[in-house]
């Protein structure tokens, strides 16, 4: 039988934690522009 390597994919979880990142930080930018024009 054929050996099949398994390699723990260490780059999804980067790639996790940069979309995590960006989708927190667009979502302190708009909730900052919101308030900011709402509260004036």
């Amino acid at each position: 039988m054929a050996e099949i390597r398994v390699e723990p994919r260490r780059r999804s979880m980067i790639w996790l934690w940069i979309i995590l990142a960006l989708i927190i930080a667009g979502g302190l930018v708009y909730y900052f522009l919101y308030y900011r024009n709402g509260a004036t």
